[in-house]
């Protein structure tokens, strides 16, 4: 069965309890407005191994590994929460953000808004997950114990309204997320879209690096 944390979140690892959140929340039919993240742990790690220039021409697909949560922030104001507490149970949640304690953007980091641009605005079609064979490897999450509700739910997909789809899974201890196209490519955007979001200082301390000051 469920468990509701103090936060208001719920964990979850059976497919009846997840299916009835989603349900219950409608989240089929409502339009992505924007993204966050309550870890700023994505951005790529090593930025001042590449040429600056050269970088500005590539691309990277929209996906990330996080230790953290992903607020999906509708048009209409609601938000829902998740995360794969790596390869372990699931937390959701409706309205359950406090969006003090999500960090906010200082030029630090480049946004979740930006690297998954591919989503904003488009509309949840429907939702997909299935039971596997697999198992949690980590079935309990600060103490609470989800095995004997384990169903293999490895992945949720969100399926948009162009039939690409937000894929959130676990892996090992990290939480994975990425938008990927119908045929399981994964979208991608300008770095130096995601450059241009970097302040002054993060370019300065990347620039000095690459120069070996």
């Amino acid at each position: 069965m469920k468990h509701i944390l103090e936060d208001g979140r719920e964990l979850v690892a059976s497919h009846k309890d997840i299916q009835a959140f989603f349900d219950r929340n409608h989240i089929a039919g409502r339009t992505i407005r924007d993204l966050r993240s309550y870890e700023n742990d994505y951005m790529i790690k090593n930025l001042d191994d590449f040429d600056i220039e050269t970088l500005s021409k590539w691309t990277t697909e929209s996906a990330i590994d996080t230790d953290g949560q992903i607020a999906i922030i509708f048009s209409d104001g609601d938000h829902m929460e998740i995360e794969f507490s790596g390869n372990g149970p699931i937390l959701l949640g409706f309205n359950t953000a406090d969006f003090s304690k999500y960090p906010e953007y200082n030029g630090t980091c480049y946004t979740l808004r930006t690297l998954f641009q591919h989503c904003i605005g488009r509309t949840v079609d429907s939702v997909f997950f299935e039971k596997t064979d697999r198992r949690m490897e980590f079935p309990a999450y600060c103490g609470i114990d989800m095995s004997e509700d384990d169903e293999g739910i490895q992945e949720i997909r969100l399926i948009l309204d162009d039939e690409s789809y937000l894929s959130f899974s676990g892996n090992i201890d990290f939480f994975c997320f990425m938008h990927q196209k119908k045929n399981g490519e994964e979208l991608r955007v300008p770095y130096s879209e995601l450059l241009k979001e970097l302040s002054s200082e993060m370019m300065h301390r990347i620039f000095i690096q690459q120069e070996g000051y």
